[in-house]
């Protein structure tokens, strides 16, 4: 269990460096603009509100918040023992290069989770001052999910931290990464793939594998998950739709939430098989 003590050290070295601060700040203060939005929609329309909750006031914004929260939480992770020679010194003590990896994967996620829980609790207060609905079991899913998607992302950027001694290039791939899934870039691949096949033209319906690809999307299976768990979170803002029957396996919520899942598992994987090789 030398990764456990790790993983500790590594969440009071963020306590102190003040990034743990830093990020229940910044949760702090969008988790007050959240509540502030939700109360002004309550007052508006309370119909909505009834009907999706404050998993619908949050949905949208945890969405792109958490991903963004946990890149630059965790960009720097080993990339800057790496160029301080720390890296080496621990790898001197009885920690292995698996314990590196899980000890400072854990220790950034926690504080990424716990500032969204500090998130998650602002609103959740807000709607139990206001008398809004609290929805206590669709909220605690919506938070297990959201903590799934903050492991996702911290995951990332912890393994591109482990492929660079540059704190600016892993911070930098890191940021590549986010775009390309938080802007949705991603989804554009099928299409372009399909233009290539068919000669420039484009196709008139998409193809299923390029329906499924979309889906590997972190954040859309993330909004895949919870919509295919509460539809009427579909009606939301502009967060999704919800898919008639029959529901292609595609869009199942197992689906997602075991997308979710591989973008945890294998990148970790991978980045510790190259890591387990490489010169610090």
């Amino acid at each position: 269990m030398r990764w456990l003590t790790l993983s500790v050290r590594e969440y009071a070295a963020a306590a102190r460096g003040r990034l743990l601060v830093s990020a229940m700040a910044f949760c702090l203060v969008v988790g007050l603009g959240n509540s502030l939005l939700y109360v002004n929609a309550y007052e508006r329309g309370p119909e909505l509100i009834e009907t999706v909750g404050i998993t619908g006031a949050m949905f949208m914004i945890l969405s792109g918040v958490v991903p963004v929260l946990a890149v630059v939480a965790s960009s720097d992770a080993v990339a800057r023992k790496r160029s301080r020679g720390t890296l080496r010194v621990m790898l001197g003590l009885p920690y292995n290069r698996l314990d590196i990896v899980a000890g400072t994967f854990v220790g950034r996620y926690a504080v990424v989770a716990t500032a969204v829980a500090l998130y998650v609790s602002v609103v959740a207060l807000t709607s139990v001052v206001i008398g809004g609905p609290l929805g206590v079991e669709r909220l605690a899913a919506f938070f297990a999910i959201t903590l799934l998607l903050a492991m996702v992302f911290t995951g990332l950027a912890v393994c591109l931290s482990l492929q660079t001694r540059s704190v600016t290039r892993a911070f930098a791939g890191s940021l590549v990464v986010l775009a390309v899934f938080l802007f949705r870039l991603w989804g554009f691949v099928p299409t372009v793939v399909e233009l290539v096949r068919n000669g420039m033209v484009a196709p008139e319906t998409m193809p299923e594998w390029g329906l499924v690809f979309q889906q590997l999307n972190p954040i859309r299976a993330f909004t895949s998950a919870l919509i295919g768990l509460y539809p009427e979170l579909a009606s939301a803002h502009f967060l999704g739709e919800v898919v008639e029957p029959p529901v292609p396996y595609y869009h199942q919520p197992s689906f997602a939430l075991a997308v979710l899942a591989g973008w945890v598992l294998v990148p970790l994987v991978v980045a510790y098989l190259r890591f387990r090789t490489a010169d610090v």
